[in-house]
């Protein structure tokens, strides 16, 4: 007796044995194209110490654009602080890791709004050295040496219009009232003390 060969059923049969080829193949990538990182066990607040309880390890895809903290550097974050609050699930990046709460302890950050001719016209950096300058309230003030507080620069951004610039500074707690009272009036300016260190 002779086989009959059927062309419908060989060529469906090596469509499948492809489509099955595939599938492996596809699966195999997308497992071998993950990796471990950290994420947040449940909402840490800014400011909060992290643990190790804190932690979850999570599997993500490969992607450039994520800098996601890798899960085997966990002892590492141990003991250091939350800098912006991390929603449960989130990714553990760089960008939210300190190793202080900021502002630290017997600081307080106050925000400047100082227009053009009252900052450098050099840009500040993060981390500068700054005196806020307050202004002589009245005219027989202003021959007198006149009252300054040392600051930290904490960030810089221009307004819009570049027509001023918002600067967060660190100062002793004892003088941000009186420098926030002084900045609100627009009686104050900035001066950068030398950044060698």
């Amino acid at each position: 007796m002779k086989v009959r060969r059927r062309p419908a059923f060989l060529i469906g049969s090596v469509a499948a044995l492809l489509l099955g080829a595939l599938g492996g193949a596809w699966l195999w990538l997308s497992a071998t194209s993950t990796v471990e990182v950290l994420a947040a066990r449940s909402t840490m607040p800014r400011g909060s110490l992290i643990s190790a309880a804190d932690l979850v390890t999570v599997r993500i895809g490969v992607d450039p654009a994520v800098h996601a903290i890798p899960a085997d550097q966990a002892p590492a974050l141990v003991g250091k602080r939350a800098a912006l609050d991390i929603s449960a699930g989130g990714l553990v990046t760089p960008e939210v890791v300190a190793d202080q709460v900021m502002p630290p302890k017997g600081m307080t950050m106050v925000g400047l709004l100082l227009g053009n001719g009252l900052l450098p016209a050099s840009p500040l950096q993060a981390g500068d050295r700054v005196r806020i300058v307050q202004a002589p309230s009245t005219p027989d003030q202003a021959t007198a040496t006149p009252a300054a507080i040392a600051a930290t620069v904490v960030a810089v951004a221009r307004t819009s219009d570049g027509q001023a610039a918002l600067v967060d500074v660190l100062v002793p707690s004892q003088d941000a009232a009186g420098l926030a009272s002084q900045a609100a009036a627009s009686k104050v300016a900035l001066v950068l003390d030398s950044r060698e260190r």
